[in-house]
């Protein structure tokens, strides 16, 4: 027998554009139109549930197919969320950069729209998500 866990998802928003191959400085969307957009992502999933499996690569893998399956009428008020493009971190909105997790799934979408490009990402990661215990070791761009 199988079980599930929760899946959750979070509209990130960069503050400037990344400067000599570093990631973005991102921050939780907080205009009426992001929010809007991230409800609207959030409420297209209405599992929200993904199997959960043992390694980190393979809840990956399954999160990835999962979100890829949710039925988003894109464009999203005019967005498109690069589906097939997956990065495999998790944004650590303290320590500012994305890392990997060490146990569950973690991944994140490109979101954009023609005038509005690499300003929006989409987080998506399983209920109890956990960071490598080495986190500089383990950023990622």
């Amino acid at each position: 027998m199988s079980s599930t866990i929760a899946i959750h998802y979070r509209l990130l928003r960069a503050e400037k554009a990344p400067t000599s191959g570093a990631p973005p400085l991102l921050q939780e969307v907080d205009s009426a139109a992001d929010l809007e957009l991230q409800r609207q992502i959030q409420d297209a999933d209405t599992n929200k549930r993904v199997t959960s499996v043992g390694t980190v690569a393979a809840q990956n893998s399954l999160l990835h197919e999962h979100v890829k399956s949710v039925p988003f009428e894109l464009p999203i008020l005019g967005y498109q969320i690069e589906l097939d493009q997956a990065g495999i971190s998790m944004w650590d909105r303290d320590l500012k950069y994305w890392i990997r997790i060490a146990h569950g799934g973690a991944i994140y979408f490109a979101v954009g729209k023609n005038g509005d490009l690499g300003r929006l990402f989409l987080a998506v990661w399983t209920e109890g998500a956990k960071p490598a215990t080495d986190l500089a070791d383990e950023a990622t761009a």
